[in-house]
């Protein structure tokens, strides 16, 4: 699939408005990549420019489905996938019907109990036979045979002497047609052990199905964390341009003071160094936006991409009635921990089966039913199984008791796995009760903690005016000024921390109940 049927529809048609809504995406066109998907997307999305680099503005739904096509890690899942699948394909496939086929020829001679006289014989016998196993046990089979013999007589004047032999005689023929079926009553007996190979294939395509599931949530989550992080850096850079902007702007009012005479040299050094501290604040944020733009790039393999990466989504605390059973419920069917323990429940009431099975006795019903017939020639004989006086039956009777072996040993061992992987799977249950319970409550204290760090920002803002004010009329100083309007900054930088934890909580609880593919229209796997 290219990286072009990977986004949505309804991406794509969002994206393709915006193409034709803002004209700088004509820029697109003038960056040149030797990666063909990559081209696609620089098609695909709307460039602007931060800080006078080319950026591609991308939402986190297609950060999400590019990660999810471009991943190498999940391919090599994927794969891993259809080798369980092809797995099961084969297993399917058990007890086909078998034909067999034989050609022999022998000479022999035997002599009667004078040995003074016997017969030597050419015989040829062709053969050929159809035989299946149903899935309840039983076999059936069915077999015609074809021989032709001819004999010379042999013979001899005393005991120890020479033998003279007479001419052969006509070939002649004989036919054999025969039915059999074999019931097995308890032993290897019944679809429940028969079909056990391509239940536990079903069970490794649901392992590995589950396993490529985990790989995703592991990898949507790891991308949309990193998603969330840019988000959050790339903002914080703009709070430290407007400190930067600020300290300019006191620097420039205190040089005036100190060329009016209102104002020390000293100041006028102090928010000098304050706009130095400004400034490198500045630029250790672009770095870490830049480290962190570099993160998601190696995720999706996007290193040969021309651009840089602007996340178009902002990080927002929403006030969402949650229903805890409602979400327990979700986060226990899309737990891929708890369906692998499951699976390998089943797989182990399998092997109590194949364990039951080994200590039952051996009691087999057989039946068969045949048809003669004789002629001169190869099939002349066949007209002769229509006359009932050469046709045959016979029924057997097998009975085979194990004594002692290793079987009830298997089957205890069997019961204690069993029990031990049902504490597990409770076990895990209360760890996924426990895990929603804390983000539910990570939220709750989310949004409180967005209410007072708004407030706290509000009233930074408000406590540095009122410094300015203070300051214009001679009642403060330079270096308060500075430390409000650094109160300030740090007080917008926890309310963005705030935000952006809220996201990426909502994020994991996305992930632990699946509703992440429906939130952002992402194909489930």
């Amino acid at each position: 699939m290219t990286l072009v049927h990977a986004v949505t529809q309804k991406m794509k048609n969002l994206l393709l408005a915006l193409l034709l809504t803002f004209p700088v995406c004509a820029a697109a066109q003038a960056i040149s990549t030797s990666d063909p998907e990559v081209a696609q997307l620089l098609a695909l999305v709307e460039l602007t420019k931060v800080d006078g680099r080319t950026m591609a503005k991308v939402p986190m739904a297609l950060i999400l489905q590019l990660a999810l096509e471009r991943s190498q890690t999940l391919k090599a899942s994927r794969q891993a996938q259809g080798a369980a699948q092809q797995a099961l394909t084969v297993a399917k496939l058990r007890n086909p019907w078998t034909i067999t086929s034989s050609a022999s020829f022998s000479r022999s001679a035997a002599l009667t109990s004078s040995y003074l006289t016997g017969k030597k014989n050419n015989t040829i016998t062709l053969g050929s036979g159809l035989s299946k196993r149903t899935d309840s046990g039983v076999n059936y089979g069915l077999d015609y045979s074809e021989t032709r013999s001819q004999s010379a007589i042999i013979e001899r004047t005393k005991q120890g002497g020479d033998f003279t032999a007479g001419s052969f005689g006509d070939w002649l023929d004989s036919n054999s047609l025969s039915a059999s079926v074999s019931v097995p009553l308890f032993k290897d007996g019944g679809s429940e052990y028969n079909t056990l190979s391509e239940r536990r294939a079903e069970v490794g395509v649901t392992k590995m199905q589950w396993g490529t599931r985990q790989t995703e949530s592991t990898l949507l989550q790891q991308i949309g964390s990193t998603y969330w992080d840019l988000v959050g850096i790339l903002e914080t850079v703009e709070v430290r341009k407007q400190a930067v902007s600020l300290s300019e702007k006191l620097l420039r009012d205190n040089q005036a003071r100190l060329e009016a005479g209102m104002l020390s040299t000293m100041d006028v050094q102090e928010t000098e160094i304050q706009l130095l501290r400004d400034r490198q604040s500045l630029l250790s944020a672009r770095i870490d936006a830049l480290k962190v733009e570099d993160q998601v790039r190696a995720i999706l393999s996007l290193n040969e991409l021309p651009v840089g990466l602007y996340p178009e989504d902002s990080p927002a605390i929403r006030n969402t009635e949650l229903d805890r059973a409602t979400l327990l419920k979700k986060a226990e069917s899309n737990d891929s921990q708890l369906a692998q323990l499951q699976a390998d429940l089943r797989l182990k009431q399998y092997d109590m089966v194949d364990a039951l099975n080994a200590d039952r006795t051996d009691f087999d019903l057989g039946f068969s039913y045949t048809l003669k017939g004789y002629g001169e020639n190869f099939f002349s004989g066949l007209g002769d199984f229509a006359k009932t006086d050469l046709h045959g039956f016979g029924a057997s009777l097998t009975w085979t008791v194990p004594l002692g072996g290793s079987a009830p040993e298997k089957i205890q061992q069997r019961q204690l796995e069993r029990q031990q992987l049902e504490l597990q799977i409770s076990s895990r249950k209360l760890e996924l009760d426990m895990t929603l319970q804390s983000l539910l409550r990570s939220l709750r204290l989310g949004r409180k903690e967005q209410q007072t760090a708004l407030s706290v920002v509000k009233l930074s803002e408000q406590q540095r005016r009122n410094e300015v004010e203070r300051f214009r009329i001679g009642r403060s100083t330079s270096f308060q000024v500075s430390q409000r309007q650094q109160e300030e900054a740090f007080a917008k930088q926890q309310e963005i921390f705030t935000r952006v934890q809220f996201e990426k909580t909502n994020l994991q609880l996305l992930v632990l109940t699946g509703d992440l593919y429906a939130r952002y229209d992402l194909p489930k796997p």
